[in-house]
């Protein structure tokens, strides 16, 4: 029987547009203070209060619970 949830915490999916893998590595490094207060601001201004470590897994759960398999 397959069992329809999510176990282990990760970090959340990057936000539209971030340029994959690669993109989505720098924005990690951004928020990690690597940036200068230009940066910082331009990628608040596209993306907002994004948060990588955002993951509720509870949330998620209860998604996968109503998918049909």
């Amino acid at each position: 029987m397959l069992k329809k949830q999510t176990e282990a915490k990760t970090f959340t999916c990057p936000p539209e547009d971030t340029g994959g893998t690669y993109g989505y590595s720098m924005i990690v490094n951004l928020l990690e203070g690597n940036s200068n207060n230009e940066e910082m601001d331009d990628f608040k201004e596209r993306y907002g209060d994004f948060d990588p470590d955002e993951f509720d897994i509870d949330l998620i759960n209860s998604h996968l619970k109503k998918v049909k398999v």
